[in-house]
C-alpha cells in the first residue's frame, strides 16, 4: 500500500516523530525542549546548531486510500441509482456521469495497485518504469474532472454536446472504415451491425443522426481554457486552469512522447486529489438545484 503524506516533527534532541497541532511547536512532545529544531554541534553540547527543517513529508495511503475508495464507490452508484430523482434533463447525463466517475475511480485503483508498498518491495517483476508510463493516465483523470465540472455546469446544452460529439466521432471512424474496406463482405457485415448498434444509441437518447453530423465537438481542455478575445474567463474556467491545467500540459507532454521524457514532478496524492473532487461535484450539483 503506497504512503500517506503527512506532515510531521522531528525533534534534533531525542530524534521524537511527532504530528503537530500547529505549524511550528513551541517544544518538543516529548523532551519538551524549545529549541528541538536545531541540532547540537556535539553530542551534549546546548542546541546551537544550525537549524534543521522540522516538517517532513511521508507517502503513505494508509488514511485515505480506502475510504476514499469507498466514497467514489458510494458516489457513482447514488449517481446511477438517485439522479432521475433530480429530475437531471436530458436524462443520458446521468449515465454519463455515471461512467466518467468510474473510469477515473478505476485508475485511480491501478495507480493505488501499481505503486503498492508490498508490489514494490516483494515483486520481482516489478519495475520503477511501470510506475511512470502510467504517469499519463493522471491526464486522463484531470479530463474526467474537466467533463464531469463542465457537463453539471450546464447539463442541458452541454450534455446533449457532450452525447453528440462522441457519436459524431464514432460515425466517422465507421465512414472511413467503410470508404477504406467497402465492398469486402466481412468489413460489410461489421460495419453494418456497428451502424445498427449506433442506431439504437441514438433512438434510445431522442438524437437524430442529422443532429450528430451537425454537432460541435466538445472542446479539449486546452481548448476550453484558451480565452476569447476580449473576454474574461468564467469561474469554471479560472477553476480548472488554477488546478489542474498546468498538471494537464505535463502529462500531455508524456503521452505524446514530447521533450522533455524525464518527469520529475510527480506526487502519489494527485490522483486522490482529483478523485475526490470528482467525488464531491456530483453533492454539490445536487444541493444547487
Amino acid at each position: 500500500m503506497p504512503t500517506e503524506q503527512a506532515m510531521i516533527c522531528v525533534c534534533g534532541r531525542c530524534n521524537h516523530k511527532w504530528l503537530p497541532k500547529s505549524v511550528l511547536p513551541a517544544r518538543c512532545a516529548k523532551c519538551k525542549s524549545p529549541v528541538w529544531n536545531r541540532t547540537p554541534k556535539k553530542p551534549g553540547r546546548p542546541l546551537k546548531g544550525k537549524p534543521v527543517n522540522p516538517l517532513l513529508w511521508y507517502l503513505e495511503a494508509k488514511a485515505f486510500q480506502k475510504p476514499l475508495d469507498a466514497l467514489a464507490e458510494t458516489i457513482a452508484l447514488k449517481v446511477q441509482r438517485e439522479g432521475p430523482k433530480h429530475s437531471v434533463k436530458p436524462i443520458f447525463v446521468i449515465p454519463d456521469i455515471y461512467y466518467l466517475l468510474r473510469h477515473a475511480h478505476q485508475t485511480y485503483n491501478l495507480f493505488c495497485f501499481v505503486n503498492a508498498d508490498e508490489r514494490r518491495r516483494r515483486d520481482a517483476g516489478y519495475r520503477i518504469a511501470y510506475s511512470v508510463v502510467i504517469l499519463p493516465l493522471v491526464r486522463t483523470m484531470i479530463d474526467c474532472l474537466y467533463n464531469i465540472t463542465a457537463i453539471l455546469n450546464n447539463p442541458g446544452p452541454r450534455g446533449y454536446q457532450f452525447r453528440e460529439s462522441g457519436l459524431k466521432q464514432i460515425l466517422r471512424a465507421v465512414d472511413a472504415d467503410e470508404r477504406r474496406y467497402g465492398g469486402n463482405p466481412t468489413w460489410d457485415d461489421s460495419i453494418a451491425r456497428y451502424r445498427q448498434f449506433i442506431d439504437v444509441n441514438m433512438r434510445g437518447t431522442g438524437i437524430t443522426e442529422d443532429d450528430v453530423r451537425t454537432a460541435d465537438l466538445w472542446p479539449t481542455l486546452g481548448q476550453y481554457l484558451r480565452p476569447k478575445k476580449n473576454m474574461d474567463l468564467t469561474a469554471h474556467q479560472r477553476f480548472l486552469k488554477e488546478l489542474t491545467f498546468g498538471f494537464w500540459q505535463e502529462y500531455s507532454g508524456i503521452s505524446h512522447a514530447t521533450y522533455p521524457l524525464k518527469f520529475n514532478r510527480c506526487w502519489k496524492t494527485r490522483w486522490s486529489s482529483l478523485l475526490l473532487c470528482m467525488s464531491h461535484e456530483p453533492q454539490a450539483f445536487c444541493f444547487a438545484l
